[in-house]
């Protein structure tokens, strides 16, 4: 198609810097709702570079359709989804192709570091507000640009051009005050992660030996499986989420910061 040649063209000495990443999605009038209806056709005429998300990390369905010069041009599809509150590893702008996007912005202040990959601090809504479609908002890498949207109106799909390289870590953010770092997993990790999937498919028989398998994870992966963050779906199963909770609460039950752990819970609606 002859917006992704013209895509193509401008991406390929196209600096990486956030300001001309906007300027190129608000230049490009072509990337617009009429577009994204295309997106089932396009599909099957274009060969796909290599995938930013190659299930449904983020969104309902993630697509990458063009990777030029270190950077992506992705197509983010949702439909009544929310995200998290989440910062970003990664530098770039996005564009609401169509729908309704509903945006908060917040700021995080630390004030406790007690684990490996948790931080207690305090969490500020800084702003709220409707994108319009065809607006075009930066995205900052870290706590530079924390945010959380939904979609409460139907389809919404938004443009996200962004460099390819990751950099750094990517946090979660749980009211009123807690981060939490998505570390990567290693092998070992991985595999103890799947072998709790399959015995969570039979999970009063097997409570026992999942009990066993969380209670040597590390610390940063049990919390992740406790808040459902930054971990597989499978991970929502209440069941696996308490029991990761009680690991915790095993550990470090008897420090005062552990309080925190409890009121996020609670904020969450999660009361284990």
């Amino acid at each position: 198609m002859s917006i992704l040649k013209d895509f193509e063209i401008k991406l390929e000495n196209l600096a990486h810097d956030t300001k001309d990443f906007c300027r190129v999605l608000n230049e490009s009038t072509e990337l617009n709702k009429d577009f994204s209806l295309q997106i089932p056709k396009l599909l099957s005429s274009i060969d796909l570079p290599d995938q930013t998300f190659m299930g449904q990390e983020f969104s309902q369905f993630p697509l990458t359709i063009l990777s030029k010069n270190g950077i992506n041009l992705d197509l983010y599809h949702w439909i009544g989804a929310n995200t998290s509150i989440h910062d970003h590893h990664f530098h770039g702008a996005f564009k609401v192709l169509r729908g309704k996007y509903v945006q908060r912005i917040y700021h995080f202040e630390a004030t406790e570091k007690p684990i490996q990959g948790l931080s207690i601090g305090k969490l500020e809504i800084k702003e709220e507000r409707t994108l319009v479609e065809n607006e075009v908002v930066e995205i900052h890498p870290g706590d530079k640009f924390i945010h959380e949207t939904w979609h409460p109106e139907g389809e919404c799909v938004t443009a996200c051009l962004r460099i390819k390289k990751t950099i750094g870590d990517l946090h979660s953010y749980i009211s009123p005050g807690l981060k939490i770092t998505h570390e990567i997993l290693d092998l070992k990790v991985n595999k103890q992660l799947d072998c709790i999937h399959y015995l969570s498919l039979n999970f009063q028989q097997n409570e026992k030996e999942i009990k066993s398998l969380l209670s040597v994870l590390p610390d940063n992966v049990v919390i992740r499986i406790a808040f459902s963050v930054g971990v597989p779906n499978w991970c929502l199963q209440k069941m696996v989420m308490e029991s990761a909770y009680k690991t915790l609460a095993e550990r470090y039950g008897s420090e005062a910061w552990h309080q925190h752990i409890r009121t996020a819970l609670l904020h969450r609606k999660l009361s284990y």
